[in-house]
């Protein structure tokens, strides 16, 4: 009797062992190449304060069962980064050329809108003394366009095509924005195109007193997390949950623009 007592024990230690959950494994883990923009309050380039862009990929990310860790690079560095598989995301805004090379939420065949990490608008920066103006969709003040040259920081792609559209020469050759409004200070370029986010923060520099902001905006550009087409299927998927994870997570008041 004590013996069949025993063994009903056992069995039913055993059941029970058997029935709890097996251990989750590693999270996958995911690197972002971030651009080192300052551009408050989505990017801060500081790690120890996160912009509202970074917290959004990072908090979707653990939301998808990823862990993401976040590399601050220039923009030319962050595409060398993920073409060498040093990286496997990076923050993107969708001119044509990338979404030719890079992974989008999309939908009925475009980047969703919905599942954007944030929108930036591109403005026009002049010197005080200069004539140009903007009235949305047109450039005056200096004549026939092709004879302006309109400066932009290194790799944003998508200003660059918005003003050949327009006509105008592009110089993309600033490291910086910073370096960009010296140029226009200095007159290498007639005007220049950056991130309002970023050039709000940098007008209160010395470098910016000879300068102004036009007050319409060149346009407005979605930024998205974007993965290069040669991803994996195990990764498109992971990639797939995360982007809805972000499209969830990016109304609530945490991510929003104060």
């Amino acid at each position: 009797m004590w013996a069949r007592a025993l063994w009903s024990f056992l069995v039913a230690a055993g059941c029970a062992v058997s029935a709890l959950p097996a251990e989750a494994g590693p999270r996958p883990l995911w690197r972002v190449c971030v651009p080192d923009l300052v551009a408050p309050p989505y990017l801060y380039n500081d790690p120890a304060r996160p912009g509202i862009a970074e917290r959004l990929v990072v908090d979707a990310g653990r939301q998808a069962g990823l862990d993401v860790e976040l590399l601050r690079l220039p923009p030319r560095r962050c595409r060398t980064a993920i073409e060498g598989h040093e990286t496997h995301a990076v923050l993107l805004s969708p001119a044509a050329e990338v979404q030719a090379r890079y992974l989008f939420p999309s939908k009925d065949g475009a980047p969703d809108p919905a599942q954007r990490v944030a929108t930036l608008n591109f403005v026009w920066i002049k010197r005080k003394d200069a004539p140009y103006a903007w009235d949305g969709t047109q450039l005056s003040g200096g004549g026939d366009p092709a004879s302006l040259t309109v400066g932009t920081r290194v790799n944003v792609r998508l200003a660059a095509e918005q003003l050949r559209q327009l006509g105008v020469a592009v110089d993309d050759s600033a490291l910086t924005t910073r370096q960009l409004l010296l140029k226009i200070a200095a007159r290498r370029v007639d005007l220049g195109v950056a991130f309002q986010a970023e050039a709000d923060h940098l007008m209160a520099d010395p470098v910016a007193a000879p300068l102004v902001m036009l007050a319409r905006p060149l346009s407005q550009v979605d930024l998205y997390l974007a993965v290069p087409r040669h991803t994996d299927d195990a990764r498109r998927q992971q990639a797939e949950a995360w982007w809805a994870a972000i499209g969830r997570l990016r109304g609530r008041p945490a991510y929003r623009k104060p």
